[in-house]
């Protein structure tokens, strides 16, 4: 499946190759701008979660 979306963007012409390598949000199809920095939730406790997740 990767070579056939391999030779369609191969078609393409420069100005959308360059559409398809924005970010855009997959809710509205915003542009997304810069790198997102991820946020840690400070109150998580890893201890917690890995004694409730084994069961």
């Amino acid at each position: 499946m990767r070579a056939d979306m391999d030779e369609k963007i191969e078609g393409m012409c420069s100005e959308c190759k360059e559409e398809i390598k924005k970010r855009t949000c997959t809710r509205c199809g915003k542009v997304i701008e810069g790198e997102g920095k991820f946020e840690t939730n400070e109150n998580f406790d890893e201890e917690k979660f890995k004694a409730l997740s084994e069961g």
